[in-house]
């Protein structure tokens, strides 16, 4: 991300959480910018949508699994039912931060999203309010 990228980046989180659509937070490890956390709210259907990423020296620490377990938590203690989120079928990695913070795999989406090197099927992971308890899913994305 460049400087500029970064600074729209800012500046559109201060957009959205003054129109209360999304909430975005810097992760911080140790002092330093570990990572982003951001839930979209759509709120006449009581559910948010997660995105995450984790700079790449922070990366195996369990940043992104914290910080997506405690925005979690946060959005069911605002009144949203559900939290749903999704990853390549490529990304491993993501598919175990959502297990770990207690995601249920859901299914995939066949070319659900199209990346620069082409269409991707998608794993969806979904955690409900009544499962707000910190447990960790088992279900393995294959």
């Amino acid at each position: 991300m460049s400087v500029a990228e970064a600074g729209d980046w800012i500046a559109d989180a201060g957009q959205t959480w003054s129109a209360g659509t999304a909430a975005s937070w810097a992760v911080e490890t140790d002092s330093l910018l570990a990572g982003r956390m951001t839930l979209r709210f759509h709120l006449p259907d009581g559910f948010a949508e997660a995105a995450y990423w984790t700079r790449s020296t922070f990366s195996g620490r369990g940043v992104a699994s914290r910080a997506l377990h405690a925005a979690t938590e946060w959005a069911f203690s605002i009144g949203m039912h559900r939290v749903e989120l999704e990853h390549s079928t490529l990304n491993s990695a993501s598919c175990r931060v959502a297990l770990k913070a207690g995601f249920t795999a859901e299914g995939t989406r066949r070319e659900g999203a199209l990346h620069t090197d082409g269409w991707h099927d998608m794993h969806t992971h979904g955690k409900i309010s009544a499962e707000a308890t910190g447990s960790q899913a088992t279900m393995p994305c294959a």
